[in-house]
């Protein structure tokens, strides 16, 4: 397309490809959130959220084509600082990535399609001419073969080794930081049965508030075995006992909500204020985080707007927990401002912590089949 109206077209469409990867990223990191209690929906929403971005990226190079792309792309300055900041190593980094992922499908797809083609135009002369014999002989087409060879060139060393660590960087998020989570908060649901509920309400919140202060451990797990761990038997009677069931219920899960929200809230003052102000400190986490760039200038205009505005509620309780309280306190934002933009989380803790309750009252009412989600501990001797 020529003229103004194609380039807008093409920048619109460009911007909808960004907002689908927006929100194929929102998804991979739900997935890791969910992988230690619901494996099965972690696994759909991964599935889901590759296969989105592939019918995206298929559907943009069809529509605009591939040139137009890689004009107006570099034509955002987002991106194109983005490929003059980027070095080898990130080159190297963001093709093993690509490389380990479902993603590398849509290539063996693309070599397929190339082959058909080249077929084809070679056996029907259909289509674009065949230029030389060189290219008469080849089995793809002449813009795949200089891809390929292109490829060749790689440093394969570095991206193989490169495509071990993510492996292994995926495991650690996924298994242990999920998994591991709930095994270890299962084991101490275990260990707090039968003790006093004061005991057991500040042994949680100091667990709690320490797995939200580590980068690795996602928020959901808490917050699920929050909603098992304070609903027991013992808080029903310590809210009115069976005789007010089930009002000792309810009353114990309301507590429980706000019990893991105010965990929430601690989480978030400590590490703005704790890791995040004290980081800001050195200049090279100032430069690698880019403080001056328009982009987190921006960011910090929003988060500093007084109230609650969606934009500021988007980042604070959209975004991964530990990365944005770290970036407000690198960015000198007021606490309280924060503390108020994360207020809408509630809608996020509660659902998860009547979940785990749930789960708990499923087990007991099942009576002690083999099927209940979460069975019933055994009484104490």
């Amino acid at each position: 397309k020529v003229g103004g109206g194609g380039g807008a077209e093409v920048e619109y469409t460009i911007r909808a490809f960004a907002l689908i990867m927006s929100a194929v990223a929102l998804g991979l990191w739900i997935a890791v959130q969910v992988a230690g209690s619901a494996r099965q929906l972690s696994t759909v929403v991964m599935t889901m959220s590759m296969a989105s971005l592939l019918i995206a990226a298929l559907m943009v190079g069809s529509t605009v084509g591939w040139s137009e792309i890689q004009g107006s792309l570099y034509s955002v300055p987002l991106f194109a600082s983005l490929v003059s900041a980027a070095t080898d190593w990130g080159l190297n980094v963001i093709k093993a990535v690509l490389i380990s992922s479902p993603a590398v499908l849509f290539g063996v797809v693309y070599l397929g399609v190339s082959a058909v083609n080249q077929a084809v135009r070679v056996g029907l002369g259909v289509g674009k001419p065949i230029e030389s014999p060189e290219e008469r002989r080849r089995w793809i087409t002449a813009a795949a073969a200089a891809q390929l060879r292109e490829m060749r060139e790689w440093q394969w060393t570095v991206i193989l080794a490169t495509i071990h660590y993510w492996i292994m960087l995926v495991f650690f998020l996924v298994v242990l930081a999920g998994v591991f989570t709930v095994v270890f908060l299962s084991w101490l649901r275990v260990q707090l049965d039968g003790s006093p509920i004061i005991v057991i309400y500040g042994i949680f919140y100091l667990v709690g508030l320490a797995m939200f202060l580590n980068p690795a451990i996602p928020g959901l797990p808490v917050y699920v075995t929050g909603g098992i761990i304070l609903t027991g038997n013992n808080f029903m009677e310590a809210f009115g006992g069976v005789e007010a069931y089930p009002a000792s219920y309810a009353l114990a899960l309301v507590v429980a909500v706000f019990f893991c929200f105010a965990i929430k809230l601690t989480g978030v003052v400590m590490q703005q204020k704790v890791i995040g102000e004290n980081l800001g400190k050195y200049v090279t986490v100032r430069s690698m985080v880019n403080v001056n760039s328009i982009t987190m200038r921006a960011i910090r205009k929003i988060l500093l707007t007084p109230g609650l505005s969606l934009p500021k509620m988007c980042i604070l309780v959209g975004g991964p927990d530990w990365p944005v309280s770290v970036t407000t306190g690198i960015l000198r934002c007021n606490v309280w401002q924060m503390l108020l933009g994360t207020m809408p989380v509630i809608f996020i803790i509660a659902p998860s912590v009547m979940a785990g309750a749930f789960m708990l009252k499923t087990g007991q009412n099942t009576g002690g089949g083999g099927g209940e989600i979460c069975p019933p501990l055994a009484p104490p001797p």
